[in-house]
């Protein structure tokens, strides 16, 4: 039997290597950075705006924005390694929405990963997402993490291997081997994967953590001439900005973190908090899908739980057909279609046409919804935000516990959570093979002596389920939380409940500081 591609279920806020990290075939062409000198002073450069193209700040396939005149596009450098500033110098790609003016303070962002892109993502995040009066007061300021989009990204592989490593209908099941042969297989596999990032990219790999770019982002702010750091992140975004508040307390302004990663959580809690979150979603849905009239399921949710769990598990054996001949929906890219529609019950209705059709022997939909998730283009190029994901976790967490822990989540995650639960565990085993030290590992955050921070968390969050957002508004000298009672993965948008968006807006335009509260859901 072949095994799910667990490595490609890729939760956006978190490190979920739940089996394996695929060999990797060595020929691709390299992306390391050419030789160049040194920065003499990366605080001393200037930012030189240019007028953005549409597909710069635009995420396919959606249009252009029709004031595309008010985003401009700029490159900096910052060294590779910020305790040598002789290293070598790394681009950053950068942009920004001036719709309030060049002179507008600046609001930095980040929409969450590890490993996706802000730049390509800009328009949606102030048209789709930003409350108006947001945008109307500063200026929205994009940059793509190190080793993330454009900003001198790393490639580990080539599209057409992660169509089959995402496929993950072509790697042998380990499931049935000795635990202490399983763990070595999964080291091993991280460690060729390590060795294989670094002969396509170079030394970069090594220093794409999530404290280097916060290093990156008091750059920018310092080049942007801002007081303060004003800043708003969603899902890992959370993560990037509690550990620039750690780092440069002094320089917080109004910060605002939504679906929030605490640094703090381990590999092992954070995989278990996840594969619980996606199941308790799923449920949710399945409570959802038997009231609308079209639901595929059998009635009751037990049965639909048994009816899912057997549609995935015929997938192992026989994948679906799609329109697309050469790519069959299988068992790997139905779980990441399925897992992917939880973030958010908008997404609820594409899920429930995509069961309609796989159910009937057609999986183009789930197929659809897989590549969405994945960074996929219609054209079969991807982003880079899969390689980036697993080394940026990497190298942010360490392994813990022992080989026989691991084993005992992983059967306990299968037994609890009989849809979802199989897909979750080992992330340890992986880390503990991944060779490449970093900077510094994600750990626990205080930022004393900032400015009061937003933390909001929602109560059904299955990313980054709420406890994180109580643990890391806790362990922040000075923070407040926010709790939404709702289903989705982050609440500050323009469709989010009026309660938050009220706060929320109130902190960043005026610096009132909300009380604790609890908001209802939409």
């Amino acid at each position: 039997m072949k095994s799910r591609q667990s490595a490609g279920l890729l939760l956006a806020a978190g490190f979920v290597l739940t089996a394996c990290t695929p060999s990797i075939p060595a020929a691709v062409e390299q992306s390391r950075p050419s030789a160049v000198e040194p920065l003499t002073d990366p605080f001393a450069q200037t930012i030189s705006w240019e007028p953005c193209e549409g597909p710069q700040v635009t995420t396919s396939p959606l249009p252009a924005p029709e004031d595309l005149e008010n985003y401009q596009c700029a490159t900096i450098a910052a060294p590779m390694n910020w305790n040598d500033l002789n290293s070598d110098p790394i681009n950053l790609a950068i942009a920004r929405y001036t719709g309030a003016g060049e002179d507008a303070p600046p609001l930095f962002f980040n929409l969450g990963g590890p490993g996706g892109d802000a730049v390509n993502s800009l328009s949606v995040f102030v048209e789709q997402m930003l409350p108006e009066e947001i945008s109307e007061h500063y200026q929205i300021v994009a940059m793509d993490p190190r080793g993330v989009g454009e900003s001198t990204p790393i490639r580990c592989r080539t599209d057409e291997e992660l169509d089959q490593d995402l496929a993950g209908d072509d790697i042998d099941d380990p499931a049935d081997l000795p635990i202490d042969e399983r763990m070595a297989l999964y080291r091993q596999e991280m460690a060729d994967f390590a060795a294989q990032c670094e002969e396509r990219n170079g030394d970069i790999v090594g220093f794409v953590d999530t404290f280097s770019a916060a290093q990156d982002f008091e750059m920018l702010r310092q080049l942007m001439g801002a007081d303060s750091f004003d800043y708003v992140g969603y899902s890992y975004g959370t993560a990037l900005g509690a550990v620039y508040a750690d780092t440069f307390p002094d320089k917080v302004g109004r910060m605002v973190l939504d679906g929030a990663l605490d640094p703090a959580t381990d590999s092992n809690t954070l995989v278990a908090l996840q594969a619980r979150g996606m199941e308790e979603s799923l449920y949710h849905w399945i409570e959802w899908c038997h009231q609308q009239s079209s639901c595929p399921l059998d009635p009751g949710l037990e049965p639909s739980k048994k009816q899912i769990k057997e549609f995935l598990t015929q997938l192992d054996e026989a994948p679906l057909k799609t329109n697309d001949p050469e790519r069959p929906l299988t068992a790997s890219l139905a779980r990441t279609g399925i897992i992917g529609s939880l973030y958010s019950a908008e997404s609820y209705p594409l899920l429930l046409q995509g069961m309609q059709m796989a159910l009937n022997g057609n999986g183009t939909i789930l197929l659809l919804l897989a590549d969405y998730y994945n960074g996929r283009e219609d054209d079969g190029s991807y982003s880079n935000s899969q390689d980036a994901f697993t080394v940026i976790n990497a190298l942010d967490m360490e392994p813990v516990g022992t080989v026989d822990e691991w084993g005992a989540q992983a059967e306990q995650l299968r037994e609890e959570l009989p849809v979802l639960g199989e897909d979750f565990g080992f992330s340890s085993a992986g880390l503990e093979g991944w060779p490449i030290q970093p900077q510094q590992r994600r750990t626990h955050v205080t930022a004393p002596g900032s400015a009061p921070i937003v933390v909001v968390g929602t109560t059904h969050d299955p990313a980054t389920p709420y406890v994180m957002a109580e643990s890391l508004a806790e362990s922040l000298e000075n923070a407040v939380l926010i709790t939404v009672d709702d289903w989705n993965h982050g609440a500050y948008t323009q469709s989010g409940q009026e309660c938050v968006q009220k706060a929320v807006s109130a902190y960043l335009l005026e610096g009132t500081v909300p009380a604790p509260l609890t908001c209802p859901g939409t």
